[in-house]
């Protein structure tokens, strides 16, 4: 009896261990966190262990699966029209595709070359993936040049790069929605031709601020763009100079075509369009939408 009571001791005392690294790595490591607190029971049912899953269970109640494979870090994400296709784009200039319906390790990875992939888009039928990828890191490390390359995600064919590389990161990409037109935003706009895979404009000189979201109207006439405008000297968010910026374009000619929406002590993280043609824009203050 003093035995079993020690190893009960023992048991619990590394189910207690258990849980507690599993509410330790529920921000970085949420899969790990499960794992743990679901460890933790099984090593010993306890009122705490039996908590520990449970809270574990409730921090995402909507959680379907993991979507596991390299340990790079990720920087950009994109579903296909259909929802059976996920990509995400990797600090190592690797584009890593998952069947949602199947989901597990990555079935397929495009690899173009050295640099981190900042952003995707997958066209409005889903047979071509944009990606915009770094080539040049300045001195201070941020990104001086990138380009933008076109794939097949059917077959992982890579059908080239588009003319004219961007002079900044490509923070966001866009199809139109006859998927003729691509927009490109960093410290600018870029319309390319998919077809010809040629710049249908220059850069359009948007205001300062890194474009963050793009989003074509409906009939394709229009192009939405959000950015965020700092005022000092810092990268990062402060509410009372930084801001956010929707403009208006028009296509192709890439024409100011006037200011939709101003987003005050918030960044402008993303625009889009109803199926009528009102403007949506999404703003960093509290979740706030304005239409």
């Amino acid at each position: 009896r003093p035995a079993q009571a020690r190893m009960g001791a023992l048991s619990r005392a590394q189910a207690g261990q258990l849980a507690t690294f599993g509410l330790a790595r529920q921000d970085d490591r949420f899969d790990l966190a499960l794992l743990l607190a679901n460890e933790a029971f099984r090593k010993y049912d306890t009122f705490d262990t039996r908590a520990g899953l449970l809270g574990s269970l409730e921090v995402y109640p909507n959680l379907r699966s993991f979507l596991h494979g390299r340990r790079d870090r990720i920087w950009t994400l994109a579903v296909s029209p259909d929802g059976r296709l996920a990509a995400a784009g990797s600090d190592s200039g690797e584009i890593l595709l998952w069947s949602l319906e199947q989901p597990s390790a990555a079935e397929k990875s495009l690899t173009a070359g050295p640099g981190a992939i900042l952003s995707l888009a997958f066209s409005a039928n889903g047979a071509i993936l944009a990606a915009g990828r770094c080539t040049l890191v300045s001195d201070n490390g941020s990104c001086a040049q990138s380009e933008v390359r076109l794939w097949r995600p059917a077959d992982g064919q890579n059908l080239g790069a588009l003319t004219e590389e961007a002079p900044s990161a490509v923070l966001s990409l866009a199809f139109s929605h006859d998927d003729r037109m691509l927009a490109a935003g960093g410290l600018g706009v870029m319309l390319w031709d998919v077809g010809s895979h040629k710049a249908v404009t220059g850069t359009i000189r948007t205001a300062p601020g890194q474009m963050l979201s793009l989003a074509f109207s409906p009939d394709g006439r229009s192009l939405l763009t959000a950015n965020k405008q700092q005022f000092n000297s810092q990268a990062q968010y402060n509410p009372i100079t930084s801001t956010g910026l929707v403009q208006m374009w028009n296509v192709p000619d890439g024409s100011f075509a006037g200011k939709f929406q101003q987003c005050p002590g918030a960044w402008a993280m993303s625009v889009d369009f109803r199926d009528d043609g009102t403007p949506l824009v999404a703003c960093d203050a509290g979740g706030l939408i304005y239409v």
